[in-house]
């Protein structure tokens, strides 16, 4: 895949993978190919990313896989097939923060 440069919603830039749709996602996902693993390969660097980035909130990847991301990505990407990687991402990083919130919070 080429680096392309696209603005997410927030006016942000990124590249890579994250530029294919989640139909793209999907195709790749089927034939198990090299497009596959590269745009696994970026949900799993833009989650780990975003995570380490977020200093003062709670560690949402403990307890969390790389299967089961990908797994949450498969799960996502019908439903708006034309949305980006990077917009499927976001929102699979959006729940996980939630998840870990709540977490904190039934352990407190």
């Amino acid at each position: 895949m080429t680096n392309q440069v696209s603005a997410s919603p927030s006016s942000k830039y990124f590249i890579g993978a994250g530029t294919a749709s989640c139909g793209a996602w999907l195709e790749a996902r089927k034939i198990r190919g090299a497009k596959a693993l590269e745009m696994g390969g970026w949900v799993l660097g833009y989650v780990s990313g975003v995570n380490a980035g977020q200093q003062d909130s709670p560690d949402f990847l403990v307890d969390v896989d790389g299967p089961a991301i990908l797994a949450w990505i498969d799960g996502y990407c019908p439903q708006p097939p034309l949305e980006n990687l990077f917009t499927a991402s976001n929102s699979l990083f959006y729940e996980l923060m939630m998840r870990a919130a709540l977490a904190g919070a039934k352990t407190k």
